[in-house]
């Protein structure tokens, strides 16, 4: 077999956590039109903390037994190595944050208006030992948490950040309807991850030939990702509608998760029949 393996460990131990949300919730009304206003703020512990690292691993468990016997080994035969991604744990993990939301609706005589819209921040930090766990206390966390709201972690800080995670995400979505017919749009903003493996630098010079093709690409977007869909159509009866989907109209090229990148410019064509 080749290819990258989801390698298993048996010496993971369980997860555990615990969490608290709380927030307000909001609405009013000015003449015809209605708002509801969300504001909530998160706090989540965990113990054993599980998060998946691809890189080169032994093929074997803890007792020596091969994992899978009929692999192609890597970096070279004989290795008795695979490359794929294994599931670690780290000794403690915490991730806090907050939402805040809008959502209107209302007509401007004839003309329907809705809108709603959503922010979201968190702060995911993490500890590979109990006695780095015990040093970051949580006023040390909750200051970092309000300084690195708008500013990018960097620095010796990035060590507590758990990788890949996504901690801006802004969407917006907004629809006009006339008579039987609509028309709406949505945006999308999502910030650049901080940390990033660095096995990924190697998997990126096999690709690419270029060790730095990654790191180019995070530091061309250091401000985030902006993307949207646009949408349109027409309810014909109780029963019957149609209506026509253009996602990422710009077709920028971008990436949620690094290495993954997101579908370019498609079109959707929509039959609906509602029994």
């Amino acid at each position: 077999m080749a290819g990258v393996f989801i390698i298993p460990n048996d010496t993971l131990r369980d997860e555990s956590s615990w969490s608290l949300e709380f927030g307000i919730k909001q609405g009013f009304q000015i003449k015809n039109w209605k708002a509801f206003i969300d504001l909530s703020f998160f706090w989540q512990e965990y113990k054993n903390f599980i998060e998946y690292q691809v890189s080169v691993w032994p093929n074997t468990f803890s007792n020596g037994t091969q994992i899978f016997p009929d692999s192609v080994e890597f970096p070279f035969p004989g290795s008795n190595k695979i490359l794929g991604a294994r599931p670690l744990n780290y000794e403690s993990a915490r991730v806090a944050g907050y939402e805040v939301g809008l959502m209107t609706t209302g007509k401007l005589g004839p003309v329907g208006l809705q809108f709603t819209g959503g922010y979201s921040y968190n702060f995911p930090t993490k500890k590979s030992d109990a006695q780095a766990a015990d040093k970051y206390t949580a006023g040390e966390y909750i200051k970092d948490l309000f300084k690195y709201n708008t500013q990018r972690v960097t620095g010796p800080d990035t060590a507590n950040v758990l990788p890949y995670r996504i901690r801006h995400l802004f969407r917006a979505d907004m629809e006009i309807t006339y008579w039987k017919c609509y028309l709406g749009a949505t945006f999308n903003y999502g910030s650049i991850p901080e940390v990033v493996p660095g096995f990924y630098k190697t998997i990126a010079n096999v690709i690419f030939s270029d060790i730095n093709a990654l790191e180019k690409y995070i530091n061309g977007r250091l401000n985030g990702d902006f993307f949207m869909d646009i949408r349109m159509g027409m309810k014909i009866n109780d029963h019957f509608g149609m209506g026509f989907i253009i996602k990422n109209v710009t077709n920028r090229y971008y990436s949620l998760r690094p290495g993954k990148p997101e579908p370019l410019r498609n079109f959707t064509m929509q039959f609906r029949y509602n029994f």
